[in-house]
Parts: C-alpha cells; sequence; structure tokens
C-alpha cells in the first residue's frame, strides 16, 4: 500500500473471463486480497451457472416444448416480483458493511425484515390471484405459491451473501452456493428419474433455497460476534437507500420479462419457450460480470468517498470497458456460427426454431456486460436514483417497441426488441457515468476489438463448412488476438502485470 493514496484498478478478463484487479492505495484492502476474492466469487458465479444450465436442459426435456413455456411463464412472474422482495437492499448492504462493520449485524437483520416484510404480502397474494386468471394445466395453482417462496428463500440468502462480500469473505458464499445447487441438480434428477408431478420441480427450487438460508445465516452468527437489535431508523434508513435501486431492479425484471408476457398474450407457450430458450442459456452468464465485480465493490465504495479517486475511476472505468469488449465480441461471433447446434445440444430437435433467437440474443451479453459495470459504479457513487431513470426508459421502450414487434414478427420479434431496449439502456447510463467520471471516449476503446472481431468473423464464417469446429476456433483466436496485440490494444504495462498475475 502506498502513502500517496493512489488507485490503480486493471480488470482482466481472460479466455475464461477471469478477472484481475491490481492497485496500490491507502486504507484500502491489498490487490492479493481482491484477486482471492475476484478468484471466490468467480467459482461461485459459476457454479449457478453450470447449475442452471443444467436445470434448463433438464426441465426442457422433461416438458417439452408446450409445458416448458408453461414452465417460463411461471418463473417469469417470480421473476419480476423478485425485486419487490429484495427491495434493492444487497447493494445498500454491501456498501454500508463495507465502511461500517460495527453495524453489521444490524443491518443484516433489518434486511432480512425488508425482505420478510415485503415477501410475506407476496406469498399471500400470489397464493389468491392466480386462481382468478390462471387456468390449471400442467402445473396447479398453488405453483405461484411454492414458486416465490423459494425466490423468498433465494433472497433472504442473498441478504447474507451481502455481509461475506462487505467483509470480504466471499468463500463463505462459494461453500454456499456449492451445496445448494448440488442439491438442486440432484433433487431435479430424482424428479425426472421417476417421473414425479411438474410441480415438484418447483418444490425443488423451495428446499434447496431453504436449505442455503440455514446455512448461511449460520456462517453469519459465526462471522460477526456481536449482539444485534431491531433498529426501526436503521430499517428506514436503509429502505430509503435502497428504494431507488427496488424500483430500477423491478423495471429490469419488467424489460428482461415482458416479452414473456407479450407473446403469452399475443402468440402461443410454443413461441415462449422459443424465445425463452436462449434466454435462459444467456441470462446465467451475467453472473459473470457481477461476480467480478462484486468483489471490488467493497474497495470502490470506500474509493468513492474519496472526490480525488474519480480520476483513477474513470481510468478504470474505461480499461475494464476495453476489456468487456475485447472478450464478448468474439463470443457473441462464436455463438452465432454455431447457434443451431448449441441449441439442438442443449434443449434437443423440438427447439431448433430457437436457433435464430439465440443468434439474435447472444449480442445482448456486449450490452448488459457493459450495463452492470455502469449500475456498480453509479451505486458505489451513491448515485443509485438515477439507475430508476434509465431502466424506466428502457421499459418503456421495450414496451412499445415490443408491443409492435411480437404482434408483427412473434418471438423473433421480440428478440429484436430486447436488443433495443438494452441500448437504450446503456446509452442513458453511459450518460449518466460521463456526466460524474468524464467523457468516456468510447470510438479508442472499441474501435481496435471492432476491427480484430471484422476480421475473426470472416475467418470464421468461410471455414464454417471447411475446417473441424475446434480447430477453426483455436485458428481465429490466435488470429485475433495478434491482430490486438499488433495494434496496440494492450498497453506494456497491461501486458506485465497480466504476465506476474498469471
Amino acid at each position: 500500500m502506498s502513502n500517496q493514496g493512489e488507485l490503480k484498478g486493471v480488470w482482466y478478463l481472460t479466455s475464461i473471463v477471469t478477472a484481475i484487479c491490481h492497485g496500490r492505495f491507502r486504507n484500502f484492502k491489498s490487490k492479493k486480497t481482491i484477486l482471492l476474492n475476484s478468484f471466490f466469487s468467480l467459482t461461485a458465479r459459476l457454479s449457478e451457472l453450470l447449475a442452471g444450465f443444467v436445470t434448463i436442459i433438464l426441465a426442457a426435456r422433461f416438458f417439452g416444448v408446450e409445458g416448458f413455456g408453461e414452465f417460463a411463464f411461471i418463473r417469469a412472474v417470480c421473476f419480476i416480483l423478485a425485486p419487490v422482495i429484495t427491495f434493492g437492499v444487497f447493494p445498500i448492504l454491501v456498501r454500508e458493511i463495507s465502511v461500517d462493520r460495527n453495524q453489521s449485524l444490524n443491518f443484516f437483520c433489518a434486511g432480512l425484515v425488508v425482505n420478510l416484510i415485503v415477501g410475506i404480502p407476496l406469498c399471500l397474494i400470489l397464493f389468491i390471484v392466480p386462481h382468478f386468471f390462471y387456468e390449471a394445466g400442467i402445473f396447479p395453482k398453488s405453483v405461484f405459491l411454492v414458486a416465490i417462496a423459494a425466490q423468498l428463500f433465494e433472497v433472504m440468502t442473498k441478504t447474507a451473501s451481502s455481509v461475506f462480500i462487505a467483509y470480504e469473505k466471499i468463500q463463505f458464499d462459494l461453500i454456499n452456493v456449492i451445496i445448494s445447487r448440488v442439491l438442486i441438480i440432484l433433487l431435479i434428477i430424482a424428479v425426472v428419474w421417476f417421473e414425479m408431478p411438474g410441480i415438484c420441480m418447483f418444490y425443488v427450487f423451495a428446499v434447496a433455497n431453504l436449505v442455503a438460508f440455514i446455512i448461511s445465516v449460520v456462517i453469519v452468527n459465526r462471522l460477526i460476534r456481536s449482539v444485534s437489535h431491531l433498529n426501526l431508523s436503521l430499517i428506514i434508513y436503509l429502505v430509503r437507500q435502497a428504494f431507488p435501486i427496488a424500483i430500477a431492479t423491478f423495471m429490469t425484471q419488467g424489460y428482461n420479462n415482458i416479452f414473456v408476457f407479450l407473446l403469452k398474450l399475443l402468440r402461443d407457450s410454443a413461441e415462449v419457450s422459443f424465445f425463452q430458450a436462449p434466454q435462459r442459456l444467456i441470462q446465467p452468464c451475467l453472473m459473470i460480470p457481477r461476480s467480478l465485480f462484486l468483489a471490488y465493490v467493497p474497495t470502490l465504495s470506500r474509493m468513492a468517498m474519496d472526490c480525488h479517486s474519480l480520476t483513477l475511476l474513470s481510468s478504470v472505468n474505461c480499461r475494464i470497458l476495453k476489456y468487456i469488449f475485447v472478450f464478448t465480441l468474439p463470443v457473441s461471433l462464436f455463438v452465432t456460427a454455431f447457434a443451431e447446434q448449441f441449441i439442438i445440444l442443449a434443449f434437443g430437435l423440438d427447439f431448433v426454431r430457437a436457433t435464430v433467437a439465440l443468434k439474435i440474443l447472444i449480442w445482448s451479453i456486449n450490452l448488459l456486460f457493459v450495463n452492470i459495470l455502469f449500475d456498480f459504479v453509479l451505486t458505489s457513487m451513491k448515485k443509485q436514483n438515477l439507475l430508476m431513470i434509465s431502466n424506466a426508459l428502457c421499459l418503456a421502450a421495450s414496451s412499445s417497441i415490443g408491443f409492435v414487434l411480437v404482434w408483427r414478427y412473434g418471438y423473433q420479434g421480440a428478440c429484436w426488441a430486447t436488443l433495443l431496449s438494452y441500448a437504450v439502456l446503456v446509452c442513458s447510463n453511459f450518460y449518466f457515468v460521463s456526466r460524474d467520471l468524464g467523457v468516456i471516449p468510447v470510438h479508442r476503446i472499441v474501435i481496435k476489438p471492432l476491427f480484430a472481431s471484422g476480421v475473426f468473423a470472416a475467418i470464421l464464417f468461410l471455414g464454417l463448412d471447411e475446417i473441424n469446429g475446434v480447430i477453426l476456433i483455436l485458428i481465429c483466436s490466435v488470429i485475433y488476438f495478434t491482430i490486438l496485440f499488433l495494434l496496440q490494444a494492450f498497453t506494456d504495462e497491461e501486458l506485465g502485470d497480466l504476465k506476474k498475475k498469471l
């Protein structure tokens, strides 16, 4: 640690999207701690990613096209309501506990109280309301109650995880994730193997999430050895700070899932399946940037308190953006080229029509990775109010554009509407971040990755039918990074730091 209070942050996204944060700063944790927590966080999210893929694949093959559409619809209802239960407390808890650990247990208990105050009424509502609008088919009406209860347990587990992240003890989150995800996979395999009723799939999530919550509470009690008391003023403060994030996240789930409702209304369950199948492959991938940035949030939150660090923060922001584009552009091209093979491998021949949807939606990862970065930066700077504006604009765009395109083009229109609404979201947050940290030189950040990606795409699609897929990807990757090296996309300092870390 330096006496000059300097901070250099460089995140390296490798071929497996690994990151390294490098820094010298005063009163902050060492770069070794950040690196280690990045590893734990990434491993935890990759575990969730793998479990999510296995779950979706088993569910799609178990329910079939029509049944999976119903399954996706019920899950979409829960995804939309999950932010209401969370109420935005997670990032606020991480930020506050990182700065003042004396209030850790009080903040944790306050977060759980907020979750319960909102979550219990939702469970009651979803026990009553489906009787008026849902016609029982594959699933009984009680499935909504089970599904939202599972979501409540998951949210409360994440509230406990905020303590692990703030204490920079993310290995506990990793342990909890592995236990719960292994339990989910084993129970789902049992459901499929014994051909149990479809609602048992939702009981699996409820049981596994409850076990994860109990384990996380035990770990928190061992980690924080202090006495807690229910502090009403702390709960009110938490609600006020989290409210903008809660609204923004609720709108996020709205524009992420509104197309499911539009397809359900204007089309049929089959088109819901063809739209949701690739979404269920792509959305879990967003855990990767979230996990990388989460390990950096305690440092980022403390740094945001110092106005002298904003220039350095702007530099870090630009570097992270560069590496996001460097690694997401070739991934999007790769998935586009082999989309049909991915769909058939994951879901079977019945879902082959979802190939077009995957080719379109895979390009959303470039936008969403960038937006996740902007979300973390704005929240750490206590600018979370701005997230309501950007998410509202995105929700308005997805609702208006989505209705027209879904009505006209079905699930393919929903895919294009998704991309357009994400573009509105990123542009809005780009403006807010630039306003506080200075103008981001986008042309200097993306021009070299775009040129190298163009060469990557030309070789990839020309050799698609001529060369073995694995060999082709290796050739394209070598050429891609060689071009970036020749164009000096990486500075000598970055290459030296990466070499030393590896």
